[in-house]
C-alpha cells in the first residue's frame, strides 16, 4: 500500500479499522462485572513466583525475537537484497497468517499436550526459524522461516496466557488483572527491547550474528519450561516455600 496507493494509505487503513473496532466495541461487548469475593495477591508475591517468572520469561524473549526481526529485517533486505518496498512488508505476511492460525489451534492443543510442552516447542521452532534465516540470498529464502517463526510466536502465546491464569488459581488466588498486568508487561517489555537495541547490535556485529545469538537465546531458554510441568499448589508451596 505504501509503495502503490501512497504513504498515508496504511496509516487511513488502520485508522477506520481502529474506529470500526471501538465502535463494535462499545455497542457489542457490555460484560457483566460483580464485585468479587477473592482477595486478589500483591503485584509483588506474583513477581516473586518462580513459574510467573519463567513463563513471563518465555513471553519476553519469543516476543523481542519478532521485536528485533521487524526493526533489522527490512534494512538487512534493502542492503544486502535491494528489495522494494512491496516485498518488505509483503515478506512478513506469511508470520501474520501463520500466527494467526497457530494461536487460534493451539488455544485448544496446548491444553490436550501441555501447555508447558507446547511452549517448548515453540520456543525451540522460533530459535530453528531464525538459524535458517541465515543463508537466505533473496525473499523466497525467507518466507518458510518467517512462516515457522509466526506459528513459533503463537504457540508460545497461546501457551502462556492460559497458563498465567492457571498459575494464579494453583498458587495464589482467582483474580487475574495483575498476572495479564505482568504477562502485558513481558509482552512490551521484549518488543521494545528488541528494536531499540537490534539496530545497534546488527550494525556492530552483523544481521546474521544477530539473528544466531536471538535463536540461541530462545534454544537456550526453552528447557525452563520444563519447570512449568507439574508447579506446586497453595499447600504443597506453604509446606516448602516455594
Amino acid at each position: 500500500m505504501y509503495e502503490l496507493v501512497g504513504k498515508a494509505s496504511p496509516f487511513l487503513f488502520l485508522l477506520a479499522l481502529a474506529l470500526l473496532d471501538g465502535v463494535l466495541l462499545m455497542f457489542i461487548l457490555r460484560p457483566q462485572i460483580s464485585p468479587s469475593t477473592s482477595t486478589p495477591p500483591s503485584f509483588y508475591s506474583l513477581l516473586k513466583d518462580r513459574y510467573i517468572l519463567v513463563a513471563a520469561g518465555s513471553l519476553c524473549i519469543a516476543s523481542m525475537a519478532i521485536g528485533v526481526l521487524e526493526s533489522t529485517l527490512p534494512i538487512w533486505m534493502t542492503g544486502t537484497m535491494c528489495s522494494p518496498a512491496w516485498q518488505i512488508g509483503l515478506v512478513f505476511l506469511p508470520a501474520t497468517v501463520c500466527y494467526l492460525v497457530s494461536s487460534t489451534l493451539f488455544g485448544m492443543l496446548s491444553h490436550k499436550f501441555g501447555r508447558w510442552l507446547c511452549c517448548l516447542l515453540g520456543m525451540v521452532l522460533m530459535g530453528i526459524s531464525l538459524l535458517c534465516m541465515l543463508p537466505a540470498v533473496t525473499i523466497y529464502g525467507l518466507l518458510l522461516p518467517l512462516a515457522v517463526t509466526g506459528i513459533s510466536l503463537g504457540i508460545v502465546d497461546s501457551s502462556i496466557m492460559p497458563m498465567m491464569a492457571y498459575l494464579v488459581d494453583l498458587r495464589h488466588s482467582s483474580v487475574y488483572g495483575a498476572v495479564y498486568a505482568i504477562s502485558d508487561m513481558a509482552l512490551c517489555f521484549g518488543y521494545a527491547v528488541g528494536p531499540s537495541a537490534a539496530g545497534a547490535i546488527a550494525q556492530a556485529i552483523g544481521f546474521r550474528l544477530l539473528m544466531v545469538i536471538i535463536g540461541v537465546l530462545n534454544i537456550l531458554y526453552a528447557p525452563l519450561c520444563i519447570l512449568l510441568r507439574n508447579p506446586l499448589g497453595k499447600e504443597e508451596k506453604m509446606v516448602t516455600g516455594q
